[in-house]
């Protein structure tokens, strides 16, 4: 099944400039919480204001999945915002969960480090496998994942930080996204669009933005300087929107 971006209205230069927005950055002073005196932080919300993608319909169950889970105020959650920074030693961590619910992946988007393991589970009451054929050798794999059968698996980084895409073959509208990252600045974005990456060190750094369900991609330059948390606020329009082949 092949989904499409909803048709748009052209737009002047001056138009589209403003929908595509990625707000001014600014640092604000004082300590940034949770940072020690020598690093800063960096903190915003991402959001999309453009026309909502047409849901997926899930055929089992005969209802409809949004692609954006969007808050009253536009808020996009589930968006993976991250650094390129240098490896870092891991941290220990426990599973991350992935269920096939409703014949649907649960949640669709998770950020982990590399080695973290990641264990899908089914709760339907049919059969499931869970399938990922890009990136790295060590990313690759199918499994067959029935009610009581889970699979963990630890995945590697990826070239660019391009996350391990899971399907499902028996069920082609499933699909997740797992980033996987060398070091520990990143995070996903919550409910409201919003997110906080603690403990960065000062000087300049790129933020991305990446939002797999929507194939929404923004990158933007910042300057963290120390004992402050650097603001980034980025907007994403209908334009934005690269819809994945489900």
């Amino acid at each position: 099944m092949r989904v499409h971006p909803p048709a748009t209205a052209p737009v002047s230069v001056a138009a589209a400039a403003l929908l595509v927005l990625v707000a001014a950055v600014e640092t604000r002073s004082g300590d940034s919480p949770g940072s020690p005196p020598d690093t800063g932080s960096i903190a915003g919300r991402v959001r999309y204001v453009g026309r909502a993608p047409e849901p997926v319909y899930v055929f089992e169950s005969g209802a409809a999945q949004a692609v954006l889970a969007l808050d009253r105020n536009r808020g996009l959650a589930s968006a993976a915002v991250y650094l390129h920074a240098s490896p870092a030693p891991p941290e220990a961590a426990g599973d991350v969960v992935i269920t096939q619910r409703n014949w649907w992946f649960t949640p669709p988007v998770v950020a982990v480090r590399a080695g973290q393991r990641v264990t899908f589970t089914s709760e339907d009451p049919s059969n499931h496998n869970v399938r990922s054929t890009q990136g790295v050798p060590a990313n690759r794999f199918s499994a067959y994942t029935g009610a009581g059968q889970p699979y963990a698996h630890q995945f590697r980084v990826n070239a660019d930080y391009a996350p391990a895409v899971i399907t499902c073959d028996i069920h082609a509208w499933m699909m997740a996204w797992v980033y996987v990252f060398d070091h520990p600045h990143f995070a996903l974005t919550g409910a409201a669009g919003e997110f906080s990456i603690p403990h960065v060190p000062p000087g300049a750094h790129r933020v991305s933005i990446r939002h797999g369900p929507g194939g929404l991609a923004r990158d933007v330059n910042v300057t963290v300087s120390a004992g402050r948390e650097t603001r980034v606020e980025v907007t994403f329009d209908t334009p934005d929107l690269h819809l994945p082949v489900r």
